[in-house]
């Protein structure tokens, strides 16, 4: 028998050694990609995860459809994710811009047939009709009663028969607002044909499949359902995504959790544009002994009462109310829609983005000023409004009382006793898109001029806008953003958006 040679022996051995190598190499490799279940190399809790949820956070907000996300220099967040306590940043009016949008049908159907008729009423919805046929109308007022017809006559929201046919006769019986039901309004419809006809539905239907009753809401007209803006509760909401690993096994990563929560007492401002139906029900029914069904015997303008003077207002007449009645309406009947973002907006914004976070990374200088910028509230105040009088800057709210600077506007966490000065951010992002979509400031001083519309926070303001003329300057990839959109300018002007 011939001995191997000891070429033979080498190739032997560097093939013996590279193999365990190589199988080391691969343990090693395949070691990074399964210490999580997504097979995803470094994926950690307080970083990657905080980082994919932060950027969908950003990007749901600007997409219309479903849209493809690459992951590039343009996904860049100005964060840093390398604490070991490194949190999701959820805006708390996510949920609220979510839910105050259209809703699909198929899922508002299902959660009214699953829950119950007291959860059901909590729907901020000031309701127009009783029934599908519109035959009996519930609106407050003759003129916001042609409001439902002109605006919303598609809406289930604004029908009462859309919570009542989805429970069961025997729920509604045992509601609590059963009693007050029978004497506000099913007393009202016994005293017609049609009222009787619709009540015997009422007490002796069942609920119908989700499809089916989809179905009988489409073909009397109902297309849509939104409810209108109200501050009683924080919106909850729960946003999850899916994330498929290589193996084809899907994982689920919670993205944003706001929770429910109840405010109330003075936060509600917005009761006194409506106040829910169950203190419709309730305050009918206890105090005066009236119908909220248009048309009916007890109807409370048959009995000479006015529901904004008698049921809702301040005693005291304020110059803001006056106001209000005078050019909006009275209070109990007012409609606050949702203006949703216009999509031509939110795609000049998300193009904005794209390329400010890329350039950013390209340009030294301009990123050194991102970094250094110092977000400021500025208390700007148009000069024809100097030496004027102040009652407030919110329209729900009675101000008596006059102050030298304007106050916060309207929002939903402005209570009516708050006397904090009228102010706006500018922060790293908002006053470079603001400087690019001005275009070229036409002078030198611009920014002192800007400034100097500010009561207390010139300086301020001043520091703020320099330091973002630095971060434009230096970013020339931006020098033509945005372009010239009639589109654009023309939806913001109809919206007729002021100070």
């Amino acid at each position: 028998m011939q001995e191997p040679s000891w070429r033979n022996t080498l190739v032997g051995l560097v093939y013996v050694v590279g193999s365990v190598g190589l199988s080391l190499q691969f343990v090693f490799t395949l070691g990074r990609h399964t210490t999580n279940d997504f097979y995803w190399a470094h994926f950690n809790t307080t970083g990657m995860q905080s980082y994919l949820a932060d950027l969908c956070n950003v990007q749901l907000p600007l997409l219309q459809a479903p849209t493809a996300i690459e992951f590039n220099r343009s996904m860049a967040i100005p964060k840093d994710y390398t604490g070991p306590n490194t949190l999701v940043s959820v805006s708390p009016a996510r949920a609220r811009s979510f839910l105050l949008q259209t809703m699909p049908l198929d899922q508002i159907v299902p959660s009214l047939q699953t829950s119950t008729v007291a959860a059901n009423f909590k729907y901020m919805t000031p309701y127009c009709w009783v029934d599908f046929n519109r035959t009996f109308e519930m609106a407050h007022t003759a003129k916001r009663q042609q409001r439902c017809l002109l605006h919303d006559h598609d809406n289930a929201a604004v029908y009462l028969e859309s919570i009542l046919r989805n429970a069961k006769p025997q729920d509604i019986v045992k509601s609590s607002y059963f009693s007050d039901l029978n004497s506000t309004i099913f007393a009202a419809l016994y005293e017609s044909n049609a009222g009787r006809e619709w009540m015997t539905f009422l007490q002796t239907h069942e609920v119908a499949p989700v499809a089916v009753e989809i179905a009988t809401w489409r073909d009397a007209g109902l297309t849509k359902w939104i409810v209108q803006v109200n501050n009683a509760n924080d919106q909850g909401l729960l946003e999850t995504i899916t994330v498929v690993n290589a193996l084809g096994i899907t994982s689920t990563i919670t993205i944003g959790r706001v929770p429910i929560r109840a405010r109330g007492g003075a936060a509600w401002t917005t009761a006194n544009a409506y106040f829910g139906i169950w203190n419709d029900l309730a305050i009918c029914s206890t105090y005066f002994g009236c119908s909220l069904v248009r048309g009916a015997s007890n109807h409370f303008e048959a009995m000479g009462l006015d529901w904004d003077a008698d049921v809702v207002a301040e005693e005291v007449p304020s110059p803001t109310t006056l106001l209000v009645r005078r050019y909006i309406g009275p209070f109990g009947s007012l409609d606050l829609r949702f203006v949703a973002v216009p999509p031509v907006l939110l795609n000049l914004v998300a193009e904005f983005l794209r390329q400010y976070y890329d350039e950013l990374q390209r340009d030294a200088t301009a990123r050194e000023a991102y970094r250094a910028f110092v977000p400021v509230n500025v208390d700007p105040i148009p000069p024809a409004w100097n030496g004027l009088s102040f009652y407030g800057g919110n329209p729900l709210c009675a101000g008596h009382v006059t102050r030298a600077y304007p106050q916060e506007t309207f929002g939903f966490y402005e209570a009516c006793d708050n006397s904090v000065p009228y102010t706006i951010v500018l922060g790293s992002d908002s006053a470079v898109f603001a400087l690019l979509a001005m275009g070229p400031l036409p002078r030198v001083n611009a920014k002192v001029e800007i400034c100097g519309m500010c009561r207390t926070k010139q300086l301020d303001c001043h520091d703020a806008l320099s330091m973002a003329s630095t971060v434009r300057e230096n970013i020339p990839a931006l020098s033509g953003f945005p372009p010239q959109q009639p589109a654009l300018l023309s939806v913001l002007a109809t919206l007729n958006l002021t100070m």
